[in-house]
Formats: structure tokens, C-alpha cells, sequence
């Protein structure tokens, strides 16, 4: 059995994905040309918590890690492999039994049922980069993990798991 996958959105489409949302813009979210990463949120000081550090504020940490994994759910991005979605994948709409056609449907409207976050370490100022990948996809949740770095993947300023219904 197949699902029949909507063709898979250009960066330009994610783009546009992106403005559509005014949050998204306030942060500065934009996709990346970061090998790795989906998108970046470009420093500004409107973003800034702690003055004194200058640190980002959590808030929008929180935000850009949860509209990164609505972006992966939603099929603007390559959900296997962290990267944005220029090509249509399978495993993007195949569950963890191998199954397809499960979960919320590919490019659909999502929402998020809950999220969690994991700050790790200070979010200095300077640009972040997010990345989300589809751990678990169930008939009706799909569970996203979703990092942010600043100066290496391997080194995340904040983490966050995220189960979205479509």
C-alpha cells in the first residue's frame, strides 16, 4: 500500500509558509542555507530576555522550536533527514512500522497537542538555526523532535518534543 504524497514544497514555499505566520516573522524566522538546518532565526534585540547576558528570551526559543516541527509535519520540510523540502520522500509520510497513510496527512493543517522544552544552555546573541525530525508517527500524533543551535549542531542551546495532531 502507497499514500499518495502531496508534491513536496520548495524553499520558496516554505518561505511563503513562514510569512504567513506573524509570529514567525516577529521572530525572524527564515529558511536556512545552514547544511543541516531547516531554518534560522536571525538575532534581533527584540528577542533579547536577559539584557544583562544579552541572552534570547525563552519565549521565542520555545516558538521557533515549535514552528519548526509544525513545519516538518505539515511536509514543508524533509522530515527524515532535517532538510527543507526540495524533493518528495516517502519515509516523510511512513510511520515507524513501515506503514503508510498513517497519522496526520502530509501538507495538512497541524496543531500541537503538547510541547516540551529542554533549555540547555544560554541562546547568546547571535543567529539560531533549528532542525525537527519525525520520531514517532501514530494514526493521529505525529511526536517531533526539534534542536536549536547557535554555534554547532552538536552543541544545542535548547531542545524540544513536540506531538502534533493533523
Amino acid at each position: 500500500m502507497s499514500a499518495a504524497l502531496a508534491p513536496a514544497p520548495t524553499s520558496q514555499a516554505l518561505a511563503a509558509w513562514l510569512a504567513a505566520y506573524p509570529y514567525a516573522r516577529f521572530l525572524g524566522l527564515e529558511v536556512s542555507d545552514h547544511p543541516g538546518a531547516v531554518l534560522v532565526m536571525r538575532f534581533a534585540a527584540s528577542l533579547v530576555g536577559n539584557p544583562a547576558l544579552p541572552a534570547i528570551h525563552g519565549g521565542a526559543l520555545a516558538g521557533a522550536l515549535e514552528l519548526t516541527a509544525h513545519a516538518v509535519v505539515a511536509g514543508l520540510a524533509r522530515a527524515d533527514s532535517g532538510e527543507r523540502g526540495d524533493e518528495a520522500t516517502e519515509s516523510a509520510a511512513t510511520d515507524a512500522d513501515g506503514l503508510t497513510g498513517a497519522g496526520p496527512r502530509v501538507g495538512g493543517p497541524v496543531r500541537t497537542v503538547s510541547a516540551t522544552i529542554d533549555y540547555l544552555r544560554s541562546a547568546g546573541a547571535q543567529d539560531t538555526y533549528l532542525v525537527g525530525r519525525i520520531g514517532k508517527r501514530g494514526r493521529r500524533i505525529v511526536h517531533v523532535h526539534a534542536e536549536a543551535w547557535q554555534t554547532a549542531p552538536d552543541q544545542p542551546v535548547a531542545s524540544a518534543r513536540v506531538l502534533i495532531a493533523g
